[in-house]
């Protein structure tokens, strides 16, 4: 994400000597295969140094500032709720989506028996509970 936010801001990538390292990242499809991003030391309108915007992006207190109205500050938070969007999305339990003509009904795939026959009960038009 770091990454993106850089290119947002008009940081072009460079494989030069004097360009900014931020470590290893984005794993590659081959098992074991790291890419390694560099960096312009600043954004093409000369905005934004690389190394301020790296340091400023793990900064929460300065992100969750209710007064920064800086669009890197912007930028970063929705890149950060992003994340923690998605990391919520995958921490959940699936769940099966049973059709009976019309009626659908989501039921967890770890659902108890109970709330299984709740769910066919519901599908049957029998009372759901």
């Amino acid at each position: 994400m770091l990454a993106a936010l850089l290119l947002t801001l008009g940081v072009s990538m460079k494989c030069t000597s004097g360009s900014v390292l931020i470590g290893s990242g984005a794993r590659l499809s081959a098992p074991g295969g790291v890419i390694t991003w560099q960096f312009e030391p600043k954004s093409e309108d000369g905005r934004f140094r690389t190394e301020e915007v790296i340091k400023l992006f793990g900064d929460k207190n300065w992100l969750t500032d209710p007064e920064n109205e800086s669009p890197l500050a912007y930028v970063a938070c929705a890149f950060h709720n992003y994340k923690r969007l998605l990391d919520f999305v995958k921490s959940q339990v699936p769940l099966a989506v049973i059709r009976k003509g019309k009626r659908k009904a989501l039921v967890r795939l770890d659902a108890d028996p109970y709330w299984q026959g709740v769910a066919e009960g519901f599908l049957g038009g029998r009372p759901l509970i």
